[in-house]
């Protein structure tokens, strides 16, 4: 007898079942069964609040990592008071959301740090400053090919 239950409930389909409960609340099922019924509501609806809380936290922490990024990587460049200064004034003068950026390259550092003077009148110190501080950030050689690699010519397989 044991092994004839669940084969039964094996040969009930999902939508048997469901009709199954539908006829039952239509009978005006039992006070317990509808309490049920609700609680189980109520816990998916908590359930997906707490979702919904916890991927919300998730971006706010993810917003946050971009200050963090920058605060680390100043660490590790060992810049001087100074200069830190000097390229957080750079990052608020243009107004940059994400002040990583002017560490991506050369290029993109000098174009922020010329329009942020353009905005205002600098002295030849504070431009002689940018380009210490330029040169510290980005070496020489640095983004470029070095001229062992330069010189060597592509390889290629092909056979004359």
């Amino acid at each position: 007898m044991s092994n004839a239950m669940p084969a039964l409930l094996l040969q009930i389909t999902t939508w048997d079942r469901i009709q199954s409960i539908r006829q039952e609340f239509m009978r005006g099922g039992s006070f317990g069964e509808v309490i049920l019924a609700v609680l189980a509501i109520v816990v998916l609806l908590c359930v997906v609040a707490l979702v919904y809380r916890l991927q919300q936290r998730r971006q706010g922490r993810e917003l946050d990592n971009a200050e963090k990024l920058y605060r680390s990587l100043l660490q590790r460049l060992e810049l001087s008071v100074p200069q830190r200064d000097l390229l957080r004034r750079i990052a608020a003068a243009q107004h940059l959301e994400n002040p990583t950026v002017l560490l991506l390259g050369r290029r993109i550092f000098e174009q922020y740090a010329q329009q942020a003077l353009a905005a205002r009148t600098a002295d030849a110190d504070e431009t002689s400053r940018i380009e210490e501080l330029a040169d510290r950030l980005f070496p020489a050689g640095y983004g470029t090919r070095t001229s062992a690699s330069a010189a060597r010519p592509p390889t290629s397989e092909t056979k004359p």
